[in-house]
């Protein structure tokens, strides 16, 4: 399998993701792409490292992309710990997917504390898109009817050949929330989600971002998310609303309302350059001047 890892952080927690994805895959081939520019070839021997373009997660992973053109790829991020019998299980569930390449495997991911991170991604009626079983205990059993709509980014697993042919992730989004976008994307292509319940590892945990760059993006992606999916219909307006009050108004750390504001502001600016609907394309240039995003401007400026 090939493994793509994303990297700008701690190299201290990227060797120890290294470390785990050889122990779990004696013939991995992994590719890093370096935004950090600190990486030498030298520390990382048999590894091939390309530069990455500096633009956040969804960039530096397309770049990594470009080298590989077919078979299995498991996406992961610089700083997660993969289980010793990870492949193995993902090798399982590839086989009882009948050796279908259209799907998107998710793994149980635990975090640092020992609680899960993620059981596969959802998107809630509100507009969120989050993860299934956030902070629940390890044990934890899946409520079957939460259907998920796709695999976290930081952890992966997708055929090289459907990854293109959903144009990748969209780098407008740069870093958070592009998963939520390709997985969208993806179930509309007819893409099947699938959760690997044995799968598991470890997530330590924002290696990258801190809390403030954390909340902008992601409350800014939140409404480009909408903007490029949902735009036009009137589940859309609902969901401008419940994200301004899920985002800002519930938020328990009060100096983090200003990174969210502003992200939000920046989300409706943006001009979305492109809307996928499977195979259709539409232009949206003047995406801002919608009636009920000038009243979802009004909302937050009140």
């Amino acid at each position: 399998m090939h493994y793509v890892i994303p990297h700008y952080g701690s190299k201290f927690l990227l060797k120890k993701t290294i470390k785990s994805i050889q122990t779990t895959d004696s013939r991995a081939s992994i590719y890093i792409g370096d935004d950090s520019g600190r990486l030498r070839k030298k520390e990382f021997p048999n590894i091939q490292i390309i530069a990455g373009p500096k633009r956040g997660f969804a960039p530096n992973v397309n770049n990594l992309m470009k080298q590989i053109k077919k078979g299995w790829v498991c996406i992961v991020n610089n700083d997660m710990e993969l289980d010793a019998d990870w492949k193995k299980h993902i090798n399982r569930c590839i086989k009882e997917a009948k050796g279908s390449k259209r799907c998107i495997i998710a793994s149980k991911v635990i975090n640092k504390n020992g609680l899960i991170d993620s059981a596969g991604d959802c998107f809630s009626w509100f507009g969120q898109g989050y993860n299934r079983l956030h902070l629940k205990m390890i044990h934890e059993k899946v409520n079957e009817s939460e259907k998920i709509v796709g695999a976290t980014g930081g952890l992966m697993v997708v055929e090289a050949s459907v990854f293109h042919s959903l144009n990748g992730f969209d780098e407008q989004f740069g870093s958070y929330v592009e998963d939520t976008d390709f997985n969208i994307r993806a179930v509309k292509a007819g893409i099947k989600p699938i959760f690997c319940t044995k799968a598991t590892a470890v997530h330590f945990g924002s290696a990258t971002f801190n809390d403030y760059a954390k909340q902008y993006y992601s409350a800014r992606n939140s409404v480009l998310n909408i903007k490029k999916n949902f735009i036009g219909t009137l589940k859309s307006q609902l969901m401008f609303r419940n994200i301004y009050y899920w985002r800002l108004k519930r938020t328990l750390k009060p100096h983090l309302k200003e990174p969210i504001n502003k992200g939000l502001k920046d989300g409706l600016t943006m001009k979305i350059e492109r809307i996928n609907e499977g195979a259709k394309i539409k232009r949206l240039s003047q995406i801002s001047n919608d009636s009920f995003v000038k009243s979802f401007w009004r909302l937050i400026n009140l």
